[in-house]
């Protein structure tokens, strides 16, 4: 059974930081390079309007197999090559068709590949989302007892709500785990070093799916998504590049954040976002995102 430690002399605990340990007990997110998932070829079929080559994917057939099985002989077997490996094999084919124009296919080798962590850190979010509403419902039951960062009684799920460490260890206990006070002190402990920072939190971004379904209705168009050049906050909050192959799909990430404030700063006058109005869909549509910057939600200023 996994145990949430807190320090000696903790009396309440963020609900954010709370969830946060939850979800990574539930869903581990192991740093591991992508692996192989699927290997085609891709045909050059011309180029578009805006002069950029154009690539459709196909399966590779037996013969095909023999021209890569005679270009990388040498190399360990690419069903097992990981997303860091793949470079060599892509510039050997490269080397070899440069070589020998003649012999050369109208193609080039394609690698897809699974991205385990990025998947792992996508149900991790999920789970964090799940017990948000969870205890969001039992605050407005008064089943759980809920304070605010004022430190006041609140029943409601909002910026910086606390619970005491009485609460938080039923509902720990709700979900199979337990609490246990440690023996170092709160204030020892804040200040020891932090922890060092991991890569790219998948659980913090968002698909351009799930975007246009929290800021559709202000506005948000499906082909903007399509045309990142035109809108350079939309670009700039782009966390990860997508990409389009036979069967499989990548898709791009953004940052929630970033495209609310882009919304609420960027858009035309007629169709901006006001700020509450994006703060309290940040917060229902992403809570963990929400609870990532919470502390910049201007509404805490109007707050009783």
């Amino acid at each position: 059974m996994s145990v949430y430690t807190v320090p000696v002399g903790t009396t309440v605990i963020s609900v954010g930081k709370l969830l946060q340990w939850i979800a990574e007990q539930v869903i581990p997110v192991v740093e591991v390079p992508s692996s192989l998932g699927d290997l085609t070829k891709q045909m050059l079929l011309g180029r578009n309007d805006q002069g950029l080559d154009h690539w459709q994917d196909q399966p590779l057939a037996l013969e095909d197999w023999a021209i890569l099985d005679r270009v990388w002989k040498g190399l360990p077997d690419v069903l097992s090559v990981d997303q860091l490996e793949w470079p060599a094999y892509k510039g050997a084919f490269e080397r070899w068709k440069q070589a020998n124009p003649e012999d050369a296919p109208p193609w080039r080798p394609a690698a897809i590949f699974v991205d385990q962590v990025g998947t792992d850190q996508i149900k991790r979010s999920n789970v964090f989302n799940t017990h948000y509403w969870v205890l969001d419902g039992r605050l407005k039951s008064g089943e759980t007892r809920g304070i605010s960062e004022d430190r006041v009684e609140t029943r409601q799920m909002g910026p910086g709500v606390l619970l005491p460490v009485a609460e938080a260890k039923a509902y720990l206990e709700q979900a199979g785990f337990t609490l246990e006070v440690g023996t170092i002190p709160a204030s020892a402990q804040s200040s020891a070093a932090p922890a060092p920072a991991v890569g790219l939190d998948y659980s913090l971004l968002a698909t351009p799916a799930e975007l246009l379904d929290a800021f559709g209705k202000w506005g948000m168009q499906a082909a903007w998504f399509s045309d990142l050049n035109s809108r350079k906050w939309l670009h700039d909050s782009r966390r990860r590049t997508g990409q389009g192959q036979r069967g499989h799909t990548i898709e791009p990430l953004f940052c929630p954040f970033e495209v609310m404030n882009g919304l609420i700063r960027k858009v035309r006058k007629e169709k901006r976002l006001q700020p509450d109005t994006a703060w309290r869909t940040l917060e229902h549509k992403f809570p963990k995102v929400y609870a990532t910057f919470e502390n910049h939600d201007p509404r805490d200023r109007t707050r009783g």
